[in-house]
């Protein structure tokens, strides 16, 4: 038997293992169960694309090493061997603590062949200002920048962006084996739109014809101020609002410590000795005195104050009685000036 063969028959009976996990729920591990049986059927069918995804869900409900082992082996036979070489690297680290080792020196062993084929790529980027760097469409972390990043063969997309800075987008091809770097160029600054004032316009004398008499009299020049708003008033509405509520709470909890205390009464003796009703009904009725007695005076007192903001608000100034001089209709055919008040 070759060394493939003999290396395919020990997957197949390592994948024959049945993993040791625990699902989040019943229905999750059926789901789990579903989705792995799905996946095998795919991975014979040599349908791997397919079948990735369904095993990533189903260790994902119910994670388990010989799920994780299949994954690998699922990914290794889609030629993804960046993702096969982690995979292989968690199992053996699962594998490791269960105690399982023929599946612990297995996945070992296959890391290890895939170690050198695992395409590696390079990003450089020049330092900007708010500068981030995309993979695929996943956020590199600026500390991998010049590291030699593990990717699965073929094409990936390369996205640089910054505030202020057209955005710049790099392809690149990696391949197993072999070592790529991307440096992406200096981005370009946006260009900056300044926008000119528009001077306004200058009037002309000429523009603004001189008014002529009308026949209509037309009122005379108004000076003076007109109404002075008093914002001291709008303090003596809330204010006085406010101790009117507060006053009306204090009256509705005096009734209540009334209502109380005639209960407590009815369960009393003459030397005020009460049942369990009465004593709780003495308890409450003090309690809402008290409280009656302090919403009370508040509110009196918030009541009070708001008038005295009221009365003493300054007084609104009359306008000013000014004379002014507007034309008045004589007949049908001359004009003649009137004083005005």
């Amino acid at each position: 038997m070759t060394s493939w063969s003999k290396s395919i028959a020990l997957l197949l009976v390592l994948l024959a293992i049945p993993a040791t996990a625990g699902a989040q729920t019943p229905e999750d591990k059926a789901t789990a169960e579903v989705l792995f049986e799905d996946a095998r059927k795919l991975m014979e069918a040599k349908n791997y694309a397919a079948a990735c995804p369904k095993l990533e869900a189903s260790q994902r409900l119910d994670p388990g090493v010989g799920t994780l082992l299949n994954l690998a082996a699922c990914y290794e036979l889609s030629l993804r061997t960046a993702s096969a070489f982690a995979t292989y690297r968690e199992v053996e680290s699962q594998a490791r603590r269960e105690g399982q080792k023929v599946r612990e020196k297995y996945a070992r062993d296959k890391a290890n062949a895939l170690a050198k084929l695992v395409p590696k790529v390079v990003i450089t980027a020049a330092a900007i200002p708010g500068l981030v760097i995309k993979r695929d469409g996943v956020v590199v972390d600026p500390a991998l920048l010049g590291t030699a990043l593990s990717m699965d063969p073929g094409g990936h997309i390369i996205e640089a962006s910054a505030p202020g800075f057209k955005p710049r987008r790099v392809e690149v091809q990696a391949q197993e084996g072999k070592q790529s770097v991307v440096e992406i160029p200096a981005l370009e600054a946006e260009p900056v739109t300044r926008i000119e004032p528009t001077p306004s316009p200058t009037p002309s004398p000429l523009a603004s014809p001189m008014p002529t008499p009308s026949a209509s009299p037309s009122p005379g020049p108004v000076t003076g101020e007109g109404p002075v708003r008093r914002p001291r008033r709008k303090w003596a509405y809330v204010v006085g609002g406010v101790g009117l509520a507060t006053l009306g709470a204090g009256i509705v909890f005096g009734v209540m410590a009334r209502s109380s205390w005639s209960t407590a009464q009815d369960h009393c003796d003459a030397e005020l000795m009460c049942d369990r009703t009465g004593f709780d009904a003495a308890q409450d009725a003090d309690s809402r005195a008290t409280l009656s007695t302090i919403l009370v005076s508040a509110g009196a007192g918030m009541t009070v104050a708001g008038v005295v903001l009221w009365l003493t608000a300054p007084r609104v100034r009359s306008r000013e009685r000014l004379t002014g001089l507007a034309p008045a209709p004589i007949g049908d055919v001359g004009l003649t000036w009137q004083e005005r008040f």
